[in-house]
């Protein structure tokens, strides 16, 4: 189990009000961290994917987040420098479509890449679909975020009614913003040894001579 000190949201531009109180809440297993405003409750997940579900207090606007993680160890033996790669290949506009292949007639409005979340390169989508609160169907929008990093896939989305989402979206921002994780990767291709990378010729004695390698 990967455990992850909470106190980084600090360090965290948000986009919450200044004096909003926020919950860190930390994946018991994944360790990635995520804040959201106090009075946010938290839902019962559908399924093992979905590490957190929360709506606002009193379903307002039917605005709510969620963060999926799942194992994915098919990439953690490369280096950092071929994540934003193996990110545009797997998160792709196919994966989008199959993630919200449970939606009620989703829409996705756009699909870009060069986005970020916690320490990875992530792509992200505006998406719409129609959702029911209290028997009345609802027109629903949002934003959502996807990156693949070391040993899990994260995605993290939030929506609200699409007529109130341009309200919410600063505060969706702020969300996204505050995810972290364990950086799984050093800064430095050689790590805290010396840089071997600009060793000389090392001569290993032949016969009477010396072999470069």
């Amino acid at each position: 189990m990967r455990i992850f000190a909470s106190f980084l949201l600090l360090l965290v531009g948000f986009s919450f009000s200044a004096k909003a109180e926020v919950t860190m809440w930390t994946d018991p297993d994944f360790g990635v961290v995520i804040a959201y405003p106090d009075g946010w409750t938290k839902q019962v997940n559908k399924h093992d994917g979905e590490r957190l579900f929360i709506v606002a207090p009193a379903a307002q606007d039917m605005a709510q987040c969620k963060m999926n993680v799942e194992e994915d160890e098919r990439f953690e033996i490369y280096p950092k420098k071929y994540l934003k790669d193996i990110v545009s290949r797997e998160l792709n506009d196919s994966f989008w479509r199959q993630y919200f292949v449970n939606y009620d007639d989703v829409k996705i409005g756009y699909f870009a890449e060069g986005g970020g979340l916690g320490s990875g390169y992530a792509t992200y989508v505006d998406f719409a679909y129609k959702a029911s609160f209290n028997g009345q169907a609802r027109q629903m929008r949002g934003v959502a975020y996807a990156t693949i990093y070391h040993d899990m896939r994260v995605v993290v989305e939030c929506s609200s009614d699409a007529r109130r989402y341009p309200a919410w979206f600063p505060l969706f921002s702020g969300v996204m913003k505050s995810v972290t994780f364990e950086p799984a990767f050093h800064g430095r291709a050689w790590g805290e040894y010396r840089n071997f990378f600009r060793d000389y010729d090392v001569l290993y004695p032949v016969g009477r001579g010396y072999s470069a390698y």
